[in-house]
Formats: structure tokens, C-alpha cells, sequence
């Protein structure tokens, strides 16, 4: 096989590897809007799209060299992908008017011990003050404590004085809860919450 020869069987390679990355870059910008129940393809390749990206600018630089007219391919990936990609760079931006700088914390709490697991409460506000977290997020939240009436937030309401929950779900927070709201997730018993929380007192 000649050296030219060589190179277009190359070429035909890379063209197939930019096609399918082109694929998956579109799959994986559409795919977080979709139910990964049944869709797992879908939901990897979102997980995947940093990785596939990077895939298309080597293609890109590939084609480049090569001075090839196929260099649109990675091109239009990126282009599909733009918003994305912005939100993981920015450049530019202007800084946050805010001098406030606050922690979050995040625990699957388990239902403290409910399920025999050994995790109990003593232990996950230990970790919080340790932490000493100024936003708490707390997943499989039980009211009160194993062997206890008091209520978790009764035990925590002077370093967190204001809470809002969802189901099994809580959040704990220094600063003032404006709203919130539960994100039911369909086809599971589970769900999620999001909330509006004031950091800055001047907003």
C-alpha cells in the first residue's frame, strides 16, 4: 500500500470519528433534557460531553493542518455546543457586586439511622459545625431524630434560622429564604428542591 494511499484511508478514518463526534456533540446537548429513565445513552453522553468536545477540537486541529474543507465538521459541533461551553468558561464577565462569600453543604442524611446504616444525627451536625457551612442541603431528611421528638431544626435553629422543605428534603440557611419550591421527578419517588436565598441584604 502506497504512502498516499496510507493517508486517504487516514483521512477516511478521521472523517468517521468527526461525523460521529459531531453525533454525540448534539445527542449530548439535547440529552439533558430528556428523562434518563430509558435514555441512558442519552444521559452518559451528556455526562461525557466535556470529553467529546475535546475530541473535536483535536479533529479540528487535524483538519486544519490538513487544510481540509471537512474542518467544518468539528467547526459546526462547536457551534451547536456554544452554549454549553459558556457555561463552563466565561470570559470577561464582571465581577459579582456582592462582598458576600458563603459555603454549601450537602449531606444524604439517610433518615438518620432509620435504615440501620449507623448514620445518626449527632454525627451530621458534627460535620456541619466542623464545616461550619452557611447553606445546609440535606437529602432523605427524617423530622426527628432516632429515639427523639425533638425536631432537627429545633436542634440546629440558632446557627440556621431559616429552613424550608420538601418531602424528604431540607435546607437549612443563615441568610433569609425568599421561595422555594419542590421539582418533582417523574416516574421515581424521588425529587429535588431549588429556593431563592437572599445573601445580599441590599437585593
Amino acid at each position: 500500500m502506497g504512502k498516499k494511499a496510507v493517508k486517504q484511508y487516514i483521512n477516511i478514518i478521521i472523517l468517521v470519528i468527526s461525523i460521529i463526534l459531531l453525533i454525540f456533540t448534539i445527542i449530548g446537548i439535547y440529552g439533558g433534557n430528556v428523562n434518563p429513565t430509558g435514555h441512558y445513552l442519552r444521559a452518559m453522553t451528556t455526562l461525557a460531553l466535556p470529553f467529546i468536545l475535546l475530541c473535536n477540537v483535536v479533529v479540528l486541529i487535524y483538519w486544519a493542518i490538513r487544510r481540509s474543507y471537512i474542518a467544518a465538521i468539528p467547526v459546526l459541533a462547536l457551534i451547536v455546543s456554544f452554549g454549553y461551553i459558556g457555561t463552563i468558561f466565561q470570559f470577561g464577565g464582571k465581577p459579582d457586586n456582592t462582598n458576600e462569600n458563603f459555603t454549601i453543604a450537602s449531606y444524604n442524611v439517610r433518615a438518620f439511622n432509620q435504615d440501620g446504616t449507623g448514620v445518626v444525627a449527632s454525627d451530621v451536625f458534627a460535620s456541619l459545625q466542623k464545616e461550619e457551612a452557611d447553606i445546609v442541603c440535606l437529602q432523605e431528611y427524617n423530622y426527628t431524630m432516632s429515639g427523639s421528638q425533638r425536631t432537627v431544626h429545633d436542634i440546629v435553629a440558632d446557627t440556621y434560622p431559616y429552613v424550608s422543605h420538601c418531602n424528604n428534603l431540607i435546607i437549612l440557611s443563615r441568610f433569609p429564604i425568599k421561595k422555594h419550591k419542590e421539582i418533582p421527578f417523574e416516574y421515581s419517588n424521588n425529587s429535588g428542591m431549588w429556593a431563592d436565598v437572599q445573601v445580599d441584604p441590599k437585593h
